[in-house]
C-alpha cells in the first residue's frame, strides 16, 4: 500500500452545492441533458482543486474555477479526510457512487473526521446512508459541510471508480472492503448456501415486481433464506453476502453493496426489474473480484406510478414467471421441478389493486386485458 495516491491540502476550503438541476430528456429523445451541481475542494488562494471532483452518473459537478478565499464562514482545525459530494437521499446512489474514495481511512493516522457535502442540502442523510459510513469508517465523526468551510489538513485520496462515477475495486479499495468483510464476520456463526435477497418489504412505492411474494414463497421452496435488506444493518448484510455460495438479487441497491464481499467461487442470479440490463453491476462486480453475474431478463411490463412518470424507482414491474423459473433451473439455482407461478387471475387481482396509483393498463393487455 502506499499513500502516493493520497494529496495533502493546507488551509483547504471545502464548499457545498450552490446549485442542482436534474437531467433532463433531450428534446429529440435521443439520451439527456446531464444534470449539474456544485461543491467541492479548494485550494488555500482559492482555486479549484480537481481531484476534488465528484462524479455522478448522468450529472456534471461543476463549482466556479476560483473563489474568493474570504467566504469561508467557518474553520476546522485537525485532519480530515474528503469524501465529497454525498447522495443524502438515495441509498443506492450513495453505496455505487460515494464510497471510492473511503480506502484511505486506514492508511492514515489521528484523522478527526470525514467531510462531504450533500446533494439535496434540504434534506437530512438517510439512516441507510449514515449506517454504512460508520460501519466502514468506525469511531470517525461525519462532518456535514453546509457553508464554506477552511479546513487546517485536508486529505484528498483518489476516487478508484469508473468514468459514469461507479465506484470500482481497485487493490487498495479491494483490501479496504475485504478488512470490513472480515470484520464482520467475525465471531458470527456461518450463514446460509443459499441466499435470496429479495424487495418484496419494501414499501408500495419502492421498485418492486408484481407479486414478489410469489418469488420469496418459491425461493424458500427451492431452500434459499430469503433476506429483505433494509432490515439488516450492513455488518449483517455483507456477512450473509460473503458466507452464501448461491446468492439469487432482485436487482437493485443491495447488489452495490455485494461488490464489496464478493467471491470468485460464488454464483450470482439477478432478476432484472427493468427493460433494459445496466452493465454497472456485472463491472463492480467482478472488479471486486466475484463472479459474472447470470439471469435474462423476464420483464414483460413496467407500471410507473402516475405521481412519478417514466420513474423505475418508483415502479413495479410484471414479470414472465415462468420464464424465470426455466432461467433460474438452466443456470442451476434450482431444480427443475417445483416452480410454480401465479395464474393469470392472481396477477389481473393485484393488478387491479395497483390500478389506484400505477398505469397498469399496458400489464392488463399482455395478460390478455
Amino acid at each position: 500500500m502506499s499513500l502516493g495516491s493520497i494529496e495533502i491540502l493546507t488551509d483547504a476550503i471545502v464548499t457545498p452545492s450552490a446549485q442542482y438541476r436534474p437531467p433532463q430528456p433531450k428534446p429529440d429523445g435521443g439520451g439527456v441533458i446531464p444534470g449539474v451541481f456544485g461543491g467541492g475542494a479548494y485550494r488555500e488562494n482559492g482555486a479549484w482543486f480537481a481531484r476534488g471532483e465528484s462524479v455522478f452518473n448522468s450529472h456534471e459537478n461543476r463549482p466556479p474555477a476560483q473563489i474568493d478565499p474570504a467566504v469561508a464562514e467557518e474553520t476546522l482545525s485537525g485532519r480530515y479526510l474528503y469524501l465529497g459530494l454525498l447522495q443524502n437521499a438515495h441509498f443506492g446512489h450513495f453505496v455505487s457512487e460515494n464510497i471510492s474514495r473511503l480506502w484511505a481511512a486506514d492508511l492514515l493516522s489521528e484523522l478527526d473526521g470525514v467531510i462531504y457535502f450533500p446533494l439535496f442540502p434540504d434534506q437530512p442523510v438517510q439512516a441507510s446512508v449514515t449506517n454504512v459510513l460508520q460501519f466502514l469508517l468506525p469511531g470517525l465523526p461525519l462532518i456535514r459541510v453546509d457553508r464554506p468551510t477552511r479546513v487546517e489538513r485536508l486529505f484528498v485520496p483518489a476516487a478508484f471508480r469508473f468514468p459514469a462515477g461507479f465506484v470500482a475495486g481497485h487493490d487498495l479499495m479491494r483490501d479496504f472492503a475485504a478488512r470490513r468483510v472480515d470484520q464482520a464476520r467475525e465471531n458470527r456463526p456461518k450463514g446460509p448456501e443459499k441466499l435470496f435477497v429479495s424487495r418484496a418489504a419494501l414499501a408500495r412505492e419502492g421498485a418492486r415486481f408484481v407479486l414478489e411474494s410469489e418469488i420469496d414463497r418459491n425461493m424458500r421452496a427451492h431452500g434459499y433464506t430469503v433476506l429483505h435488506p433494509e432490515k439488516f444493518g450492513p455488518a449483517e448484510q455483507l456477512r450473509h453476502y460473503a458466507d452464501a455460495r448461491k446468492l439469487v438479487f432482485s436487482e437493485g441497491s443491495a447488489l452495490h453493496l455485494y461488490a464489496l464481499a464478493a467471491r470468485p467461487e460464488q454464483e450470482v442470479f439477478i432478476i432484472w426489474r427493468r427493460k433494459t440490463v445496466f452493465p454497472v453491476f456485472e463491472r463492480q462486480i467482478t472488479s471486486f473480484g466475484g463472479p459474472v453475474p447470470v439471469g435474462s431478463n423476464h420483464v414483460l411490463e413496467t407500471l410507473f406510478h402516475r405521481r412519478f412518470p417514466g420513474a423505475n424507482a418508483r415502479a413495479q414491474c410484471l414479470l414472465d414467471f415462468e420464464g424465470l423459473g426455466r432461467d433460474l433451473a438452466a443456470c442451476g439455482f434450482i431444480e427443475a421441478e417445483g416452480w410454480t407461478s401465479p395464474c393469470q387471475a392472481s396477477l389481473k387481482k393485484e393488478l387491479t389493486a395497483l390500478s389506484d396509483a400505477f398505469d397498469v393498463d399496458a400489464a392488463l393487455a399482455v395478460l390478455g386485458g
